[in-house]
């Protein structure tokens, strides 16, 4: 499980014996197995059942217990690895188009947005590409 950093974070855990109405709870949170302090509010669903609302300003591998148990474990990135792929597939299947008088090439997404833009050097001997953005 992962989670992208500087983006709230809802985690679902249940209380003691299903408790209702609990407002306090003891959490430890650890990240890369050092204690931190996380500024969390706490939403009862119903039925025993609750979030853990925060928002993880760090990345590295989180751990949550509450109540002396493990509720999550997770990791905190800067780019979620189902972004990283979909960036792929779309490098993929995209199209792109190379403007050669400006030597401006552009990966398009399937729904013709941009992807990335490079510079493009070409002679006889090779051809280059430098990413942009």
């Amino acid at each position: 499980m992962e989670y992208q950093v500087n983006q709230p974070i809802k985690l679902a855990f249940t209380s003691a014996a299903l408790a209702l109405g609990v407002t306090v709870f003891n959490q430890v949170v650890t990240l890369n197995g050092n204690v931190i302090s996380v500024a969390a509010t706490f939403t009862e669903i119903g039925g025993g059942l609750y979030t853990m609302n925060f928002t993880p300003t760090t990345t590295g591998d989180w751990a949550i217990f509450i109540g002396g148990a493990v509720q999550l474990r997770f990791s905190v990135v800067t780019k979620l690895t189902a972004a990283t792929l979909s960036d792929i597939v779309e490098e993929a299947l995209g199209s792109w188009t190379w403007d050669k008088s400006s030597g401006l090439l552009t990966l398009l997404r399937n729904d013709g947005s941009t992807l990335a833009t490079y510079t493009v050097t070409d002679t006889l001997q090779e051809s280059v590409r430098e990413r942009l953005t």
